[in-house]
C-alpha cells in the first residue's frame, strides 16, 4: 500500500501515468475476485489519485466497477449502486455500460428492491436495442441476461441462454471445455434457467459444478453467491453448511443474509417463497420491460 501510495504520489508522464492506470485496472479486478484484504482501501487511493484521461477509460471503469462489489460484499449496498451507476455512465463501450446496469440489476434483485429493479430492466432494454450488436460480440452479456431474467420470464431466459454463442437448446446445459471462468458462468446461468423451468435435480447439479469451478479459481464470493444459490435449490443440509461456511467471509453481504434466512426456514417453506417471488415479480409487470435477443 505504501508503495503504490508513494508512486502515485510522484508527478507522472503520459506514459507513466498510462501504466499505472493498466495496473490499477488489473489489481481492481484480482483483489475483488479472490478477496484481498483492504483492497477496497487500495483500490479507492487508486480512483483518487491516478490522473485519469480518456486514454485509461477502460481501466477508471474496471476500477469503479470493483469498487461497486466491494461496497456490496461489505453491505454498503448505497454505495454499490452508487458505484455501479457510475461505471455504467463513464463506460468505454456499449456492452461495459450494459455489464454495469446488470450489475445493479443483480444487486436490486437479490436484496428485493423493486422500484431498482425496474427501473433497471428499462435501462436494459434501451440499452440492448442501442447496443444490440455489441451483445452478440459478447457471448458472456448473454448469459448475465439469461441469469438476470430467469426470475421473472423462463421463456426469454432460455433465449437468452439459447443465444450465448449460438449453441443448441442443451449444448450449456454443462459446458465442456473453455475457459473455467466462462464455465462457472455459464453453469450459473443454465442453473438459473433450469430453476425457473422447474428443473431442480439438474439447476442443483449446475450450481454445484460452478461452486468447484469457482473456488478452484479462487473466486471466492462469487463461489459463496453459488453456494448460497444451491442451498436455497436443495436444502440439503451439507449444501446448507458449505454456503454458511463460504458466506461467513462476508458478513454483511446479502449472500450472508439470505443464508441466514435459508437456515431459518424448511424446504417446503424455501420453495413456496421462491414461487411467491417469482410470480410477484412477473405480476408487477417485469416480464414486459425484458429485452428479447431476437
Amino acid at each position: 500500500m505504501a508503495a503504490w501510495t508513494a508512486a502515485i504520489a510522484v508527478p507522472a508522464c503520459d506514459q507513466d501515468t498510462m501504466l499505472l492506470a493498466r495496473i490499477a485496472g488489473e489489481v481492481a479486478s484480482l483483489t475483488i475476485d479472490v478477496c484481498v484484504p483492504y483492497a477496497g482501501e487500495f483500490l479507492w487511493i487508486a480512483a483518487n489519485d491516478v490522473s485519469w484521461t480518456p486514454e485509461t477509460q477502460y481501466e477508471y471503469w474496471r476500477l469503479q466497477s470493483a469498487l461497486g462489489w466491494d461496497a456490496a460484499l461489505r453491505g454498503d449496498e448505497v454505495g454499490a449502486f452508487a458505484r455501479f451507476r457510475h461505471a455504467a455512465e463513464t463506460a468505454p463501450s456499449g456492452s461495459l455500460k450494459i455489464g454495469s446496469t446488470l450489475d445493479r440489476l443483480f444487486l436490486a434483485l437479490q436484496l428485493g428492491q423493486r422500484i431498482i429493479f425496474g427501473e433497471e430492466l428499462l435501462r436494459i432494454r434501451e440499452l440492448v436495442a442501442q447496443y444490440r450488436s455489441a451483445v452478440g460480440d459478447e457471448p458472456s452479456l448473454c448469459l448475465e441476461l439469461a441469469a438476470a431474467y430467469a426470475p421473472v420470464d423462463a421463456r426469454l431466459a432460455r433465449e437468452w441462454l439459447d443465444a450465448h454463442g449460438g449453441r443448441p437448446r442443451e449444448a450449456l446445459a454443462m459446458p465442456a471445455g473453455g475457459s473455467e471462468r466462462g464455465d462457472a458462468k455459464a453453469c450459473d446461468a443454465a442453473a438459473a434457467v433450469l430453476a425457473a423451468e422447474g428443473r431442480l435435480g439438474s439447476a442443483a447439479d449446475r450450481r454445484r459444478r460452478a461452486v468447484a469451478l469457482w473456488e478452484s479459481l479462487g473466486c471466492r464470493w462469487r463461489a459463496a453467491n453459488s453456494a448460497m444459490e444451491l442451498s436455497a435449490l436443495t436444502h440439503v443440509a451439507d449444501d446448507v453448511r458449505r454456503a454458511t461456511f463460504a458466506a461467513s467471509r462476508f458478513p454483511r453481504s446479502w449472500i450472508a443474509r439470505r443464508v441466514r434466512g435459508i437456515r431459518r426456514s424448511k424446504p417446503k417453506q424455501l420453495r413456496a417463497v421462491a414461487v411467491s417471488e417469482s410470480r410477484a415479480f412477473t405480476s408487477w409487470g417485469a416480464a414486459r420491460f425484458a429485452p428479447s435477443p431476437r
